[in-house]
């Protein structure tokens, strides 16, 4: 399989900057959920890029996608980062050694998967759609959705972002990282933002009782799911954003295009 960087060789990317692991804790069994403290005054991302991931003695560079507005790093100069466990280097590494007071290298890239509407910009609806761990720069997007909305009521001339359609695919409830915080947003949001979660796989007590306070759906997410998000959102003012290993995302293209979203309105995130 091909490395991070090289799947990414064409993308935009920044210079490399400093930055402190400054707490480390679990989001699930398989996922860690890192804060990092940035040095450097002019590191920049916006909601959807990510990180090239250098640790001191470890060959290969991670790839991983943030998961915060870039609202918090103006405000604190932090940002994090939610990492799946795997054999890759730098995800073992983060799995098995990392810990606070840590030194990594950061390097903002990406432009596939954008969310940086200006005061001026049309305001798009969004359907976001999460497939696993892909949900980190979509829960980014999000966030900074949420920070709009949350600005429009005190401040003039800022952008009014449209409605926000989230659906999320893990393989079991305990998989579905921010659940919680999502929940949060839409409770704060109701008229703005829904979410619509989907478990392929478990099967246990806990996908019932997740299911009295969740809209929570027991397959794969399908071509009527996307169909009727499309209907509620109006695809003529519809921004679409996928990430999630690269067969959903294809088959999601299709599917979007069929329903007459244009292709340039359909931004994309694969991950290995």
């Amino acid at each position: 399989m091909s490395s991070h960087v090289e799947r990414t060789a064409e993308n935009f990317r920044q210079k490399f900057s400093e930055a402190e692991v400054i707490s480390i804790s679990d989001a699930s069994e398989s996922v860690k959920l890192l804060t990092l403290k940035v040095t450097a005054n002019d590191f920049t991302f916006k909601a959807g890029q990510w990180v090239d991931f250098v640790v001191p003695g470890v060959e290969r560079v991670g790839g991983f996608s943030m998961y915060t507005s870039p609202d918090q790093l103006t405000e604190n100069g932090t940002l994090g980062l939610a990492v799946k466990k795997s054999e890759h280097q730098p995800a073992m590494w983060v799995h098995t050694k990392c810990s606070v007071g840590s030194k990594v290298s950061l390097r903002v890239g990406g432009d596939q998967l954008l969310y940086d509407p200006q005061p001026d910009s049309p305001s798009w609806n969004l359907l976001l759609i999460a497939g696993g761990i892909g949900i980190n720069p979509i829960f980014s997007v999000l966030n900074r959705v949420c920070g709009f909305h949350r600005q429009c009521k005190n401040v003039n001339g800022v952008y009014k972002p449209g409605v926000t359609e989230l659906l999320y695919s893990a393989s079991v409830p305990n998989e579905l990282i921010f659940r919680e915080s999502i929940s949060e947003m839409v409770k704060q949001h109701p008229n703005e933002i829904s979410s619509k979660y989907f478990i392929t796989r478990g099967k246990d007590g806990s996908i019932q009782e997740l299911k009295k306070t969740e809209n929570v759906i027991e397959r794969r997410i399908s071509e009527d799911d996307l169909r009727s998000s499309i209907t509620r959102l109006n695809n003529n003012s519809l921004l679409c954003m996928v990430c999630g290993p690269p067969p959903m995302i294809d088959s999601f293209e299709e599917i979007l295009q069929k329903q007459g979203i244009p292709k340039d309105n359909i931004l994309t995130e694969k991950w290995w």
